[in-house]
């Protein structure tokens, strides 16, 4: 659904990036407090190069959603892609066990240890 850079910068594939904002957009419109839809808009976002306006839309994850694992992991990788690394934290005390088992959080853990 969504374009990503293993590398951490933008891909600069300017229609595979309209088609991931567009479908994250429709999908919020159709679903605007569905969790799974958030995180995976502000993912979008983010990878797409709009990291900031990622920000209020992982916020609302915990919000919609507090034990939704992948969503968590999602706000923590915002979250140090805006330069808020001791902000994780929290989230990666939140969620239920397969929180540690989903390969975000671990990505996340090396970068805040």
């Amino acid at each position: 659904m969504y374009t990503i850079s293993f590398t951490n910068e933008p891909l600069k594939d300017n229609r595979a990036l309209a088609e991931a904002n567009a479908a994250a957009r429709t999908a919020q419109k159709l679903g605007p407090n569905d969790p799974k839809v958030l995180a995976s808009l502000a993912n979008t976002l983010l990878w797409t190069g709009q990291p900031q306006e990622a920000l209020p839309v992982a916020a609302r994850v915990p919000q919609v959603s507090p034990s939704y694992a992948e969503g968590l992991a999602y706000c923590g990788d915002i979250l140090i892609h805006n330069g808020y690394p001791a902000e994780v934290i929290p989230h990666l005390k939140k969620g239920d066990s397969s929180y540690s088992e989903c390969s975000t959080t671990r990505n996340v853990q090396r970068y805040v240890e």
